[in-house]
């Protein structure tokens, strides 16, 4: 005998009354917003690091002429 069989040979045997089957229905499902909360924080926290970086790049260049990735790129490799 399988598992989904032994599990649908239990589950057959449970029963409950009208009544409680009601109550249960009636109970609203109680929903985690988590990880939607959490994705959504990651996603803006993405966006607002992508948008100072080509900010500053871009007042970078208008001062020197060059992006401060090139500068910083520069100075690393001498």
């Amino acid at each position: 005998m399988s598992n989904q069989s032994q599990y649908k040979a239990m589950m057959g045997e449970v029963h409950a009354s009208a009544d409680l089957i009601g109550k249960v229905k009636g109970i609203p499902m109680e929903k985690t917003k988590k990880r939607t909360t959490a994705l959504k924080f990651a996603t803006a926290t993405c966006a607002a690091l992508l948008g100072v970086f080509v900010v500053t790049n871009g007042v970078c260049y208008a001062a020197t002429g060059e992006t401060w990735v090139e500068k910083a790129t520069v100075y690393i490799n001498g």
